[in-house]
């Protein structure tokens, strides 16, 4: 069962891609990932500063599960590894944070993992939006994908998309559907302000960065 957080506890959620691209000595190298990284390097900078550990919340689905510890080798990155960590999400959210903690000259955070939503007071996100908005994606072009993109966009961006149901997201190329709604459903809740720093879909897959915050 999920946990709420308390109303006079402080608490941030970062969003931030689980895209491998943005990694270096992954992907290609394009512009959009670089900058991806940078905008997620930059406002994790915050989270490395937390005085509780950071909760890294991403799926736990055996698609995304390598059984080398902490590496990117199955990926293709041998060389390149994060300590811990054995979903492709977690992964990525660690290279982040140890990237954030060198800029900000601030000792890597204690680091847990989960696979949902369970109200502690610093988590990243790990989630991206459809992956079929171009015929370069992941899943080609999937029908109606630039309305989950266009959904992701503005239930990140404060806009109160309105509410969707999970089969909905799944016809448009969204994977992580019920990661979406879960988050949805959270920063709903009365207290929770916050907004959209950057997006992309130049892979065809949406791509996000942004920030909720909680007031104690």
């Amino acid at each position: 069962m999920n946990q709420t957080s308390s109303p006079t506890e402080s608490s941030t959620i970062f969003v931030v891609s689980g895209s491998p691209a943005q990694v270096r000595g992954l992907g290609v190298g394009d512009n959009a990932s670089t900058e991806l990284a940078a905008q997620s390097i930059a406002l994790l900078t915050q989270a490395v500063q937390s005085p509780s550990p950071v909760a890294i919340v991403c799926s736990h689905d055996n698609r995304w599960y390598t059984r080398h510890a902490g590496s990117f080798r199955s990926w293709g990155a041998a060389n390149t590894s994060v300590g811990a960590g054995h979903h492709l999400g977690e992964l990525v959210a660690r290279w982040l944070l140890q990237q954030s903690s060198e800029s900000a000259q601030h000792p890597m955070p204690e680091v847990l993992s989960q696979d949902s939503l369970s109200g502690h007071p610093t988590q990243i996100v790990v989630l991206d939006g459809s992956a079929g908005l171009s015929p370069k994606a992941p899943l080609a072009e999937v029908p109606g994908a630039d309305e989950a993109h266009e959904w992701c966009t503005a239930l990140l961006a404060g806009e109160g998309p309105g509410s969707v149901e999970k089969q909905w997201l799944q016809e448009r190329g969204v994977i992580e559907a019920d990661l979406w709604l879960e988050l949805e459903a959270e920063i709903a809740q009365r207290g929770w302000s916050g907004g959209l720093y950057w997006s992309d879909m130049s892979l065809g897959v949406g791509r996000y960065v942004a920030r909720w915050e909680r007031k104690g």
